[in-house]
């Protein structure tokens, strides 16, 4: 990388822990190193520690406000009193505050075991922390934590033009798309059960969603129709030809196509590239709530004319192979 297109690097007035951070991914750890310090990694395990006043003299004197730590210097000095030193150490810490915010949800999803030996790239990197630095909001620096863990574990799994559209997200955008990965099937879609008075996504929410970049071409009352998509399945050891299935982030529901006369319909609106990169990181350890299963349920009981139909649990096995567990049977007449 040429000198000119370096990242600054600020003096830190800042204390800051880094022990769980660290300690719950050694994998991780270069990234965040690079991440917060731009410089190889044994010199920025020493920036850590000064940062952080490993010395307890100097850690008095920079928790008193008597000293800042000089990065460049790589030492501790007295602080600068005039208005534009103090205007940008403010703005320093807030931005260095701002991206141990993102790191922290990182650390819980790297995947340390990943035999994969390919990295993020350092324009990835780059990019990822100019837009970090200025995410204050905790529920999405808790996205853009997911984001760098998911590109750590699978390099190239996210775009540039994602980034640019989950930089945009409001606060309130992330929690309606967290909201609606409990109705989001086959990664790429976004059912609407059709009952105006009890949607699984209301029309507002819809629209603000397709505002923030996360749905493709979304008119309210206006929808993609299909039928469900059919597999074979083996049930108790019996193999079932054929069902009508839907499947989502950890729940799998299916129809035997013998008992209906017809092929049960699907209403769909579909996300983005951005929305279905953001969905395929999410959903990764997501558990869909109770009261949204009895939804779904109440949704096939009224739309499919069916006797019975069955659901369960997605249990993900060796070379990422799918399995159902905790089967269900749900009869019309109950």
């Amino acid at each position: 990388m040429s000198e000119e297109n370096t990242p600054m690097e600020p003096n830190i007035n800042i204390k800051a822990d880094f022990t769980e951070i660290l300690n719950s991914s050694p994998k991780g750890a270069k990234y965040i190193f690079n991440i917060l310090f731009g410089k190889k990694h044994a010199e920025a395990e020493r920036r850590i520690r000064l940062s952080n006043a490993q010395d307890y003299a100097d850690m008095k004197k920079i928790v008193s406000g008597e000293a800042v730590y000089d990065n460049e210097r790589n030492q501790i000095a007295p602080p600068s009193q005039d208005i534009k030193s103090l205007i940008v150490s403010a703005l320093q810490d807030e931005e260095v505050t701002n991206l141990i915010g993102c790191i922290k949800s990182t650390s819980n999803y790297i995947d340390d075991d990943s035999d994969n030996e390919s990295e993020p790239s350092q324009d990835f990197i780059n990019r990822w922390r100019n837009d970090a630095k200025l995410i204050s909001d905790e529920s999405i620096q808790y996205v853009w934590g997911r984001i760098l863990a998911e590109e750590i574990n699978t390099p190239r799994a996210v775009s540039v033009r994602t980034l640019d559209v989950i930089k945009n997200l409001s606060k309130e955008e992330a929690e309606i798309f967290s909201e609606a990965i409990d109705f989001i099937f086959y990664n790429s879609y976004l059912i609407d059960n059709g009952d105006v008075n009890n949607s699984f996504i209301s029309t507002d929410k819809g629209s603000k969603l397709n505002d923030a970049g996360l749905i493709a071409s979304f008119t309210p009352g206006m929808y993609r129709s299909g039928a469900w998509p059919t597999q074979r399945f083996v049930f108790n050891g019996d193999v079932i030809p054929k069902v009508f299935y839907l499947s989502s982030a950890d729940k799998y529901y299916f129809i035997d196509a013998e008992k209906v006369t017809e092929e049960p319909k699907v209403r769909i609106w579909e996300l983005t590239n951005a929305g279905k990169e953001l969905y395929e990181i999410l959903k990764k350890g997501h558990k869909t709530k109770e009261q949204s299963v009895t939804k779904i349920i109440e949704w096939i009981l009224n739309d499919i004319k069916a006797p019975e139909f069955y659901h369960g649990d997605i249990v993900k096995t060796i070379d990422n192979n799918q399995s159902v567990e905790n089967l269900k049977t749900v009869n019309r007449n109950i």
